[in-house]
């Protein structure tokens, strides 16, 4: 890998990997209320008044929790119809009997909760598990996998915005890691097919500057910088870049278009290198959970 700071006007590039900086926060709650009262207007409905408390129940995934008090728990969920929501589960930590193993994380719950619209935090009432985690806890490599998909959603789910497709795609992984290991292509494939989702893909297809197909002898670069992949020609060298051969680039293709890949070490590792760097540099942090990826 080469470093350095790419400048914004270098060769005319535009940035489409631009660094979120953290997680993606914002005022997402009081745009969620704006658009509800208007909405329950337009279909002649009542508004909910600003203070009152309604139930719901929804599919959910289990994201983080900490330990708030003596006895509660603050919980972050992902639910498909409600986006990524947080929650307190009053006295999750002092008794088992409420919500037993449901809010471990990874889980796939029924979860009722009720909210107001005065209120970003909602109250975790009951949770049930549809698809419990136990499997995955057999293996370093399916706890890494999940616990690496886990925090791609925290990173990149904005708060209280439905993402049915994404919701699914998650449930689907996190489903398969209960009942098998992870292999060379499926993380790296989940990452990339994650990344679509959130606006952020890779780009492949060519070079970013003069759209070539072909590496200069079979080499490339990808620019973490940029987010995509620049022919020898092309790059430059204070880009922060990692090269890539055709071979392993032709691999990552067809990952990130939901096909199979035959990849042997050094392309897996190569490809894992570049998303977890191209990661990094979206997020403005380290993974958190980069100590126990490392190894998987």
């Amino acid at each position: 890998m080469t470093g350095g700071d790419e400048g914004e006007g270098d060769q005319g590039h535009p940035h489409p990997a631009s660094p979120i900086k953290g997680e993606v926060r914002g005022n997402a709650a009081s745009f969620a209320r704006g658009i509800y009262q208007m909405e329950a207007r337009k279909d002649g409905r009542k508004p909910a008044s600003f203070g009152e408390w309604m139930q719901q129940t929804t599919p959910a995934i289990i994201l983080k929790k900490v330990a708030y008090g003596e006895a509660d728990l603050i919980v972050t969920f992902f639910g498909r119809e409600e986006g990524r929501l947080s929650g307190i589960a009053k006295h999750a930590r002092a008794s088992q009997k409420r919500f037993g193993g449901a809010l471990e994380l990874g889980s796939i719950v029924d979860l009722r909760y009720t909210s107001r619209y005065s209120s970003d935090l909602v109250r975790i009432e009951d949770a049930n598990v549809t698809t419990p985690t136990v499997g995955i806890l057999q293996s370093l490599g399916r706890i890494a996998a999940m616990s690496k998909a886990l925090e791609l959603a925290l990173a990149f789910l904005p708060e209280r915005q439905s993402a049915s497709e994404k919701f699914d795609y998650l449930v689907q992984y996190i489903t398969v890691l209960t009942k098998s290991e992870p292999t060379f292509t499926s993380a790296l494939a989940f990452e990339l097919k994650w990344l679509s989702y959130v606006g952020y893909q890779p780009a492949l297809d060519g070079c970013m500057n003069c759209g070539g197909q072909g590496g200069l002898e079979g080499t490339w670069s990808f620019s973490i910088s940029h987010g995509g992949i620049f022919c020898q020609k092309c790059v430059r060298p204070h880009f922060h870049r990692v090269h890539l051969k055709e071979k392993t680039l032709q691999g990552m293709r067809r990952l990130a278009h939901g096909q199979e890949a035959l990849l042997d070490h050094d392309d897996h590792h190569s490809i894992k290198n570049i998303l977890l760097h191209y990661v990094e540099h979206l997020l403005g942090r380290p993974l958190h959970g980069r100590i126990i990826t490392d190894r998987w």
